[in-house]
């Protein structure tokens, strides 16, 4: 019997934009060393429920 994969839910455009701007703030305030506030707006993301993987080639997410 063949296992059937979930179809991966369609991500709206302004969710996309919304994530990636927290994901740069993130990203910003990890350079400045302000890491409260890039824990505080990964905990938001997940939150919302937005799963995020960090990589060595840059960040990956995807709305759970």
């Amino acid at each position: 019997m063949l296992d059937v994969l979930p179809t991966p839910k369609a991500v709206d455009p302004a969710l996309a934009r919304w994530v990636s701007e927290r994901l740069a703030a993130r990203d910003q305030a990890r350079q400045s060393k302000d890491f409260k506030a890039a824990d505080a707006i990964r905990a938001e993301l997940q939150a919302r429920g937005v799963e995020i993987e960090d990589t060595p080639r840059g960040t990956k997410w995807r709305v759970i």
